[in-house]
């Protein structure tokens, strides 16, 4: 074990500071986390079975990426301010189907329009681990709720073996964990279906433990 394996920017987004400051120190966050956290690191904290773990950590890729929410709406530089908290490369702004459904679950409406800004830690050609920010279309304050609840905060794996999804979500459940409930029991695929989503929930230390299983198309 490396490091405390519940990643968390709750108490740096709550703090009262400068917009611009707060996110990048938001971004190091993560960036530290991924630095000391292998995926074998975070399965032997979260899970207490070996033969789970060693299921999981041979079905996934070995990188691991995280993902959190955003109430900052407004901030006009974030590659630049992801280049300077060490995520140099790939940047893309797209819409979120999933979060955004998930927002809508939890406020009893359809969506809430939420975007999603990836940047990654290593160059373009590499195959490296990445953040995500999801900012949500709404007021500073709501997001911040969200926040508080830990909700969109997640640590991600990578599928390697498609056929073992079952497997995974069988060593999951016998964890403790539970299906995200907005997903209805079962994976949420992209507009394209060039990938899907699945979230695991349990709650831990003070707050709530997400991990993403994320499945490439083949």
């Amino acid at each position: 074990m490396k490091n405390y394996p519940l990643f968390s920017v709750r108490e740096t987004m709550l703090t009262e500071g400068e917009p611009d400051a707060l996110f990048q120190q938001c971004l190091l966050d993560a960036k530290r986390f991924i630095g000391a956290n292998s995926v074998s690191d975070v399965l032997d904290q979260a899970l207490e079975r070996e033969e789970n773990r060693r299921l999981i950590r041979e079905s996934v890729r070995s990188l691991v990426h995280v993902g959190f929410l955003s109430p900052y709406r407004d901030l006009t530089d974030l590659e630049g301010l992801s280049k300077k908290a060490g995520f140099p490369s790939c940047f893309s702004t797209a819409t979120s189907a999933v979060v955004s459904r998930e927002l809508g679950y939890i406020e009893g409406c359809d969506k809430i329009p939420t975007s999603i800004f990836t940047a990654k830690l290593g160059e373009i050609s590499e195959d490296s681990s990445y953040v995500e920010v999801f900012t949500p279309d709404v007021e500073a304050a709501r997001v911040r709720k969200w926040v508080e609840n830990e909700e969109g905060t997640h640590i991600g794996f990578t599928l390697g073996q498609p056929s073992a999804f079952g497997d995974i979500r069988n060593a999951f459940l016998s964890e403790g964990f539970q299906i995200a409930p907005f997903m209805g029991g079962k994976r949420i695929e992209s507009p394209g279906k060039e990938a899907s989503i699945i979230y695991y929930d349990k709650p831990y230390i003070g707050g709530k433990l997400r991990l993403e299983i994320f499945s490439p198309c083949a």
